[in-house]
């Protein structure tokens, strides 16, 4: 039990530190194929759609209002979305996520 907390604490500390997900904000969408009014749509306001194996996401280059130059006002009470949010697999962030940096550290 005490390994999984510090897991946890080691994966706050690296989330706060790169805040990439914050920046880049990805909404879920529900059906994967986007049609091409849909593509239309979301474009002409500035969003990318993302597609990934097994979701599929409406990115916006804006970064949350949460986000403050200290890190996440509402971290401990973050939508369920960001908490569970994984960008170690996410073709959105997965290139910056700190996350990685703990794969690393379980090899040692």
């Amino acid at each position: 039990m005490k390994y999984l907390e510090e897991r946890r604490v080691q994966k706050e500390k690296l989330c706060l530190e790169c805040l990439a997900c914050c920046k880049k904000i990805a909404i879920p969408y529900i059906y994967p194929d986007f049609k091409k009014e849909e593509r239309e749509f979301f474009t002409a306001r500035g969003c990318t759609l993302q597609v990934e194996e097994k979701a599929a996401f409406i990115v916006m280059d804006s970064i949350c209002p949460h986000l403050t130059p200290k890190g996440c006002a509402i971290y401990k009470d973050r939508p369920f979305f960001c908490e569970m949010f994984d960008g170690r697999n996410s073709d959105i962030v997965k290139d910056v996520c700190k996350w990685k940096e703990l794969e690393c550290l379980s090899r040692l």
